[in-house]
């Protein structure tokens, strides 16, 4: 079950209002204003950006290229 495994080792102190897959990562926007991209087989946060001083609202993902785009 995909919701367990995100519980298991996403921060949910910070609540997410968005979450995209990506090969075996989660791409996960947080009402802080920050994105984190969470690796599925290290159940860690990779990479962390601050991209807005408001909530994330959207996330999607170029499967081509990998590219997120976020609102």
């Amino acid at each position: 079950n995909f919701n367990l495994m995100l519980i298991l080792f996403v921060d949910l102190s910070i609540p997410f209002t968005c979450v995209k897959l990506y090969n075996e990562l989660v791409i996960a926007g947080h009402s802080s204003g920050h994105i984190r991209i969470y690796s599925i087989d290290e159940r860690r946060v990779v990479a962390e950006v601050m991209a807005h001083v408001k909530f994330i609202t959207a996330i999607d993902i170029s499967l081509d290229t990998g590219l997120v785009m976020y609102i």
